[in-house]
């Protein structure tokens, strides 16, 4: 009969090499992309926004 412990730690074990892998390939990803140029219509375009993004935010409280 197995041991759960045995059990848990092979599975434990198992986790963490999954979760260092998949972190690994993430950050090569990220550094491919960091290094190459990036087509046009991959660039993220966001809309304009109403007010100027240098005005500090308004308190609502504020009377006019």
């Amino acid at each position: 009969m197995p041991t759960y412990k045995e059990m848990y730690l092979t599975l434990a074990r198992a986790q963490r090499d999954a979760v260092l892998i998949l972190q690994e390939a993430h950050q090569k990803a990220e550094e491919i992309l960091l290094s190459s140029d990036v087509p046009d219509h991959l660039h993220m375009v966001f809309p304009e926004s109403k007010e100027s993004s240098t005005s500090p935010p308004k308190d609502e409280t504020e009377q006019p």
